[in-house]
């Protein structure tokens, strides 16, 4: 493992466990605080080593470097210019005394520093061309939120990557070399108003309307959706043969590539909602009896297969999210020890970003409406991966967000509808 994806477990950890935190802050009082805050940090479940440290170069910190004056003359561990285990401990000591701001907190996300820990999810505006290329309207739309100083990663709207797998007229294209310069433009308002950008990639699936593709949906089985309202053309769709989840597999990696290309920081696998990966995933539309189908294990191998291929495609410093709907909060559907099960499967295959949210529900739960109704969901799955878990749903003030952060129940907050409402949420405070 690199330095730098060590040092990232151990801060996400630290983030998480108050107690470790503390702990590793007091090292620096000890007579050996390199030794200790390694043998802390192998405690912990990540394995450090004074010289990886002292050789680290150009990596985690040298990316991430903050306005700091290190340890000064009398610390116990200067390296060079900058003094790694030293900045390490004071982003700790920023978390312990910033209090009522953990919204307010950076956030690295493999190499890649978030200003905040709120997010505009992907919400479709549908004011794409009829072929899917980026418009004035979209510019101006994503400008305006990014511009919001509270706002630290913005996801672009599904895209789809194929016309098989469109979801809607007038859905944000990804699927061809000729949207890169308009998708280009798009990144560049979203990065002049300080935010990180995240391309998010989707196949519909049996959720792709006839009238919009021109074919038959496919999907993981010929079983209709149980979504309500009825999604795509509310029939059976054909079963995908091994050779379709080749191609579509394929599909993604090329989206990811040009996401690459357009100058996005990451791109996020939409397997939530009902679409084409949730399609896998959930036993409600899961019934195949070969190598994709039948255990939960089975029903993830796609997905494996989608990160392994995607981060072959983009290399090593691209971000790697993935918008789970971990829970289909129905009779018969994917449970939330499901999606504990689902992330940990994800983190080993390359996710740096775990994004929750509803299954076959889509993005609501019936009888709820609280700020973080898919809480009880994030809760569990933070506890059982070292990578930050993004949390959306219901989040309606800065006050909600910092509760949710408070509480443990997420890493980071999405904020949807009211940023869609109004891109300046958030800009009176905590009122």
């Amino acid at each position: 493992m690199e330095v730098y994806e060590a040092l990232s477990q151990l801060r996400n950890k630290a983030v998480k466990d108050p107690v470790l935190r503390r702990k590793l802050l007091e090292t620096r009082n000890s007579r050996t605080p390199l030794s200790d805050f390694c043998r802390l940090s192998t405690q912990a479940g990540v394995e450090l080593y004074e010289m990886d440290i002292l050789s680290a170069g150009e990596d985690y910190y040298a990316a991430m470097r903050r306005s700091t004056n290190g340890g000064g003359e009398n610390s116990p561990l200067l390296v060079g210019e900058d003094d790694y285990y030293e900045l390490f401990l004071e982003e700790l000591a920023v978390m312990e005394r910033n209090g009522r701001n953990l919204a307010g907190e950076e956030l690295m996300i493999r190499g890649h520093r978030t200003r905040t820990r709120i997010v505009m999810p992907p919400i479709a505006t549908y004011q794409s061309t009829e072929d899917g290329k980026v418009t004035e309207p979209m510019l101006s739309y994503y400008g305006a939120r990014a511009k919001n100083k509270n706002v630290g990663i913005v996801v672009t709207e599904h895209s789809f990557i194929a016309a098989g797998g469109k979801a809607k007229a007038r859905q944000l294209a990804i699927s061809s070399d000729e949207d890169i310069d308009g998708l280009r433009s798009l990144v560049d308002v979203i990065h002049e108003g300080g935010a990180l950008a995240i391309a998010q990639l989707n196949h519909a699936g049996s959720a792709a309307p006839s009238e919009v593709t021109g074919g038959k949906a496919v999907s993981a089985s010929s079983v209709v959706l149980p979504t309500h309202p009825m999604m795509g053309d509310g029939t059976a769709p054909l079963e995908m043969d091994q050779a379709m989840i080749d191609e579509v597999v394929r599909l993604f990696a090329a989206a990811a590539v040009r996401a690459q290309a357009a100058g996005y920081d990451g791109a996020e696998i939409h397997s939530a909602h009902a679409y084409l990966l949730n399609q896998f995933y959930s036993p409600l539309t899961n019934h195949r009896t070969d190598e994709y189908g039948g255990s939960l294990e089975k029903r993830l191998r796609i997905h494996r297969e989608v990160l392994e291929a995607v981060r072959c495609a983009v290399g090593e410093d691209f971000i790697l999210s993935v918008r789970l709907g971990g829970c289909d909060y129905m009779d018969g559907g994917s449970t939330i020890d499901d999606s504990v099960y689902a992330a940990k499967v994800l983190e080993e295959s390359g996710a740096d970003m775990i994004s929750l949210s509803g299954g076959m529900c889509r993005y609501t739960r019936a009888g709820h409406g609280e700020a973080g109704y898919f809480q009880d969901m994030s809760k569990a799955v933070r506890a059982a991966v070292s990578i930050p878990v993004l949390l959306t749903g219901g989040v309606k003030s800065l006050s909600d967000a910092e509760d949710l952060l408070a509480n443990s129940a997420a890493d980071l907050i999405g904020v949807g509808r009211e940023l869609m409402k109004d891109p300046g949420w958030g800009e009176n405070g905590y009122d």
